[in-house]
């Protein structure tokens, strides 16, 4: 089945839940020749806030599990935005600091208790941590 609107290079939707899979034709046409090759490739959304395992981050958060304050740590440039996303997927707090020598300190003690996502996003980065608040 088609997706109405999927029709460039690139799409973007939000309209999708949990152990929803999506196959995408990749197809590419070399300049030099008339032939073409592509490749169907199965992609399953997993939704959720769990840890991620096997993947290189960059980014770590403590101390975690907190009362709002903790530090960030690994931040690749002074220049960081801070989102906070709760488990809705509402972003919940937004912040542009500066952070020092890859380090940036964060009080956030008038979140409510729960898990959230932090999303750090500098020049040279983007990352996302899990952040359980007490």
């Amino acid at each position: 089945v088609n997706i109405a609107g999927a029709t460039s290079s690139s799409y973007i939707t939000t309209s999708y839940v949990n152990h929803d899979s999506f196959s995408v034709m990749v197809k590419y046409t070399s300049p030099c020749t008339d032939s073409s090759l592509s490749n169907y490739i199965k992609l399953t959304v997993t939704m959720g806030v769990g840890s991620c395992v096997g993947i290189n981050r960059s980014i770590s958060v403590y101390p975690n599990p907190n009362h709002g304050v903790f530090t960030l740590t690994g931040i690749s440039s002074d220049d960081v935005t801070v989102e906070v996303i709760n488990t809705l997927g509402q972003v919940v707090h937004t912040a542009h600091a500066t952070a020092h020598n890859g380090t940036l300190q964060q009080n956030l003690n008038t979140l409510p208790a729960g898990i959230y996502i932090l999303r750090l996003t500098t020049p040279q980065q983007s990352e996302v941590v899990r952040l359980s608040v007490e």
